[in-house]
């Protein structure tokens, strides 16, 4: 994902200024790869985590919370992009979501416990 957000930012800076060009593409390139490179790793982590932290045997009134703290920065991102292209331009605003993309990682790496071949109540009991 970082990777796609770093090609968006870069041609941004060198796009001609008749907006002709590979430009374009790449963006699109660029767009559907970071789609597929999303729902491969944070999408699924966002909801791992989730289910990690609710009641499976018995949910609680306050587990609805988990659900909109998700859609917080979802949220943000929609909000703060087009302000975020009009200031700073394409490239800058690329680059930023690319800086956040790493800081992610480092969490998800520090943060998220393995997962893999346990069951959901075996990865809900060990992540509390």
């Amino acid at each position: 994902m970082v990777a796609t957000l770093v090609v968006s930012g870069s041609p941004s800076r060198a796009a001609p200024p008749d907006g002709h060009g590979s430009l374009g593409y790449i963006t699109v390139v660029c767009l559907a790869a970071y789609i597929v490179f999303f729902a491969f790793s944070l999408g699924p982590i966002v909801w791992l985590m989730n289910f990690r932290d609710l009641s499976i045997a018995k949910p609680r009134p306050g587990d609805g919370r988990i659900y909109r703290l998700q859609l917080g920065p979802n949220f943000l991102v929609s909000m703060t992009f087009p302000i975020m292209t009009q200031r700073l331009g394409s490239a800058t605003t690329f680059l930023t979501y690319a800086g956040l993309g790493v800081l992610t990682l480092l969490f998800v790496i520090a943060k998220v416990p393995e997962t893999k071949g346990k069951t959901l109540e075996r990865s809900a009991s060990s992540g509390r």
